[in-house]
């Protein structure tokens, strides 16, 4: 074992022990006041928590891994407050990985990242001090501390420039047995109870059952919003010719976020993840199951990323949904003037309706696309296969040898920085659950041929079928010694 391995055992021995010692901060910070508290205690577990949920959520601070083969990895002890750590550990890999302080990763290697201690403690920093910004309502944050990894103290507000240095100076609190805990509260006081409380659809506890995480806490640690669905936007319920104040709104991810959302509820059927979740700026997605949350993630920045065609896609569908906000993926035709009017096409009705085949009476999402690039090929300047002079696009024939305009065939464009994505790469998925019912960490490779599966087995709970949703015909391999499927559960 080399001296780094020493430093990282060390270091994440002392976190272990941290969490069930005391911790000096400095004495003259005022306990929260106990209506807040028991707001926030309220807010987060309910007014009857079960009491083995709450003490799950008072045995947690932020510990790294003490394996030489898994230095940034955040540590979970019980089942519960994942929902946290995996938005945080993903955070911590965008940091590592994509950053201006990114350090050094090994692709196709068991151990992805070698962080050093200074390194991963600045990573874990950083990522705390982000996410209070991200999610507060002002430009002034309180931060919650401890003394004695019991009471809870309420220091002077810090502005934007100073909070890193400060929570940077006050990590024993969120290393102690209540970090985790002080952490949460820490965002929901800068975001507002009232606020958090508005985040929600249909407002209940944020801790669930057995101390799982609900979506909206989830929401609220990536994207700074406690909304309590994970597609784009927003949905008003009810007919959209008939929308009014008084519409009931259902609240989705208000924009693309730096990590993003995968769930195996989505290969269940249960759920639907929006573009902004499944293409983030960083290949890096928090994983969802039925009662687990861990981290998958990539070290090339091209990985999910959508083509300028793919791109455009998305723009007309989000357009086209102005006027099908149930998705159902068609419209009825007599739309299609107005469905153009919302757009930047040069394009008339007559022209899309044109390269539309069969006389239906409704228009899909589909149809409506292709006729899109069907038009603005036909409206390309062309080359004559006879004499090769290049006739502008309105001539039906040659104008030097009349030979006849060729029909225009779509040809699918080939974009230079769509290039760089490869025809298959890898994928770590990584799993901090350690010691819970015998669990151990575990950082695991996945190989992946986007375009070369079969997305027949959607119905399943494995990382493969959520891979899948990402990558519909993703043929997914878990390679190594004993190549088993990763749990996510």
């Amino acid at each position: 074992m080399d001296s780094n391995d020493n430093e990282l055992k060390t270091a994440s021995s002392e976190n272990r022990e941290s969490k069930l010692e005391s911790v000096n901060s400095p004495p003259e910070y005022p306990e929260l006041d106990k209506p807040t508290l028991a707001s926030l205690d309220n807010l987060l577990f309910g007014s009857q928590p079960n009491p083995q949920d709450v003490e799950r959520w008072h045995t947690q601070g932020f510990m790294f891994s003490e394996h030489s083969n898994l230095p940034f990895g955040l540590i979970q002890l019980y089942g519960g407050p994942c929902g946290i750590l995996a938005p945080i550990q993903a955070y911590i890999l965008r940091d590592m990985i994509f950053s201006p302080n990114r350090i050094q990763s090994f692709q196709n290697n068991d151990v992805p990242l070698r962080p050093n201690n200074a390194q991963r403690s600045e990573a874990l920093v950083r990522t705390l001090s982000d996410i209070i910004v991200r999610s507060a309502s002002s430009d002034e944050y309180i931060v919650l501390l401890t003394s004695d990894g019991e009471r809870i103290l309420r220091t002077p507000s810090v502005n934007a420039i100073n909070i890193r240095a400060f929570i940077s100076s006050n990590m024993s609190s969120f290393h102690s047995k209540i970090g985790v805990l002080l952490f949460i509260y820490t965002v929901i006081l800068n975001r507002g109870i009232k606020q958090v409380l508005a985040d929600i659809d249909d407002p209940q506890p944020l801790v669930q059952r057995f101390g799982h995480c609900s979506q909206e806490l989830v929401n609220l640690m990536i994207c700074g919003r406690a909304s309590t669905n994970v597609f784009d936007g927003e949905k008003v319920l009810g007919d959209s010719e008939e929308q009014n104040e008084h519409a009931y709104s259902l609240k989705g991810i208000p924009q693309q976020n730096e990590i993003g959302f995968l769930t195996v509820l989505e290969a269940l059927r249960y759920s639907k993840v929006g573009d902004y979740y499944k293409t983030p700026k960083c290949p890096i997605w928090v994983v969802g199951s039925s009662s687990h949350y861990t981290v998958m993630f990539a070290l090339n920045s091209n990985i999910g990323k959508l083509s300028p065609e793919e791109e455009r896609k998305r723009t007309m569908k989000k357009i086209f949904q102005q006027l099908d906000p149930h998705e159902n993926g068609f419209v009825l035709f007599d739309k299609l003037p107005e469905l153009i009017a919302l757009t930047d096409l040069q394009f008339t009705a007559e022209q899309i309706r044109k390269e539309i085949k069969g006389d239906a009476e409704v228009l899909l999402f589909l149809d409506f696309f292709a006729a899109i690039l069907q038009c603005e090929a036909s409206d390309q300047d062309w080359s004559c296969s006879a004499c090769t002079f290049l006739n502008v696009a309105s001539n039906l024939s040659c104008e030097i040898c009349q030979t006849i305009k060729p029909e225009t065939k779509l040809v699918k464009d080939v974009v230079a920085n769509h290039e760089l994505v490869p025809s298959n790469f890898t994928l770590y998925h990584y799993n901090g659950i350690e010691g819970h019912k015998n669990a151990q960490a575990e950082c695991r490779c996945v190989k992946v041929w986007p375009d070369q599966g079969d997305p027949s087995n959607w119905g399943h709970e494995g990382l493969a079928e959520v891979i899948q949703t990402k990558w519909p015909y993703a043929l997914v391999q878990f390679p190594g010694e004993f190549p088993h499927e990763p749990k996510i559960t």
